[in-house]
């Protein structure tokens, strides 16, 4: 007679071959047991529900990588389609249409729309915006991080990592030294506010970037650096910029 033991949290089952072939037992499937009343359990065969296959659009991953991780400059509309290739427009202008990519303005001022991928149509966070020494800021509250070193960018960013990975954080080193950490959404919208001014003033110090778009004075000085690194600005003397058209 087959027997089945407990071992810990393990029920196993000695089985013949022939005691098998009688029970017509398969072996590819998985059994509950109940009990029906004191002294005898009942072994019901459970059945399993398919798994749907998830099928991934690599194509369109690649895009809305793409859209996550650009600079807004890039992401403007007339723009952004011309660094697709022919199958990257295409399926860009699919996502476009069936709502999966949106344009949308910061400002209702602004001249064009800028994309960006339809899940992060969302209230925007509301980051501090406070003037504070280097080392207060963080992430959390403030969308961004400075570092004096090398070494404390480096422990931030193996923290980071994963983040930055997925293209939520970006990061750049200034030539003063500084690292800077920044929420990518934070940048994009800031760095929006920086260009529509530099459009209008051709030339601006920080003191008068900050002043015109209502940003501290070290969120203003993190998007300069990047749009400077971008081709955008040109940083004539220091904290003295200049648009580039």
């Amino acid at each position: 007679m087959p027997k089945l033991t407990l071992q810990g949290k393990r029920l196993v089952g000695d089985f013949s071959d022939e005691e098998m072939k009688s029970l017509e037992l398969p072996l590819d499937k998985e059994f509950e047991i109940l009990k029906a009343r004191k002294g005898i359990w009942v072994l019901v065969e459970t059945t399993q529900v398919p798994k749907p296959v998830v099928r991934v659009d690599e194509l369109e991953q690649k895009i809305i990588g793409y859209l996550k991780k650009k600079l807004p400059t890039d992401l403007v509309e007339g723009k952004f389609e011309k660094t697709l290739s022919k199958e990257e427009l295409e399926k860009f202008r699919q996502m476009l249409a069936e709502n999966r990519v949106e344009k949308f303005k910061t400002n209702p001022k602004y001249i064009k729309f800028i994309y960006r991928p339809k899940e992060q149509a969302r209230q925007p966070f509301l980051f501090e915006n406070s003037e504070k020494n280097p080392e207060d800021y963080t992430i959390e509250k403030n969308g961004f991080a400075v570092f004096k070193n090398e070494a404390q960018a480096n422990r931030a960013g193996a923290e980071l990592a994963d983040r930055i990975k997925r293209g939520e954080i970006k990061g750049l080193r200034s030539f003063t030294g500084f690292f800077y950490a920044i929420d990518t959404s934070l940048l994009e919208s800031a760095c929006t506010k920086i260009i529509t001014s530099m459009q209008k003033q051709k030339k601006a110090t920080l003191a008068e970037l900050s002043t015109d778009t209502r940003l501290t004075s070290t969120l203003a000085k993190i998007c300069c650096l990047f749009l400077s690194e971008e081709g955008i600005l040109l940083e004539k003397k220091t904290e003295n910029y200049e648009f580039i058209e």
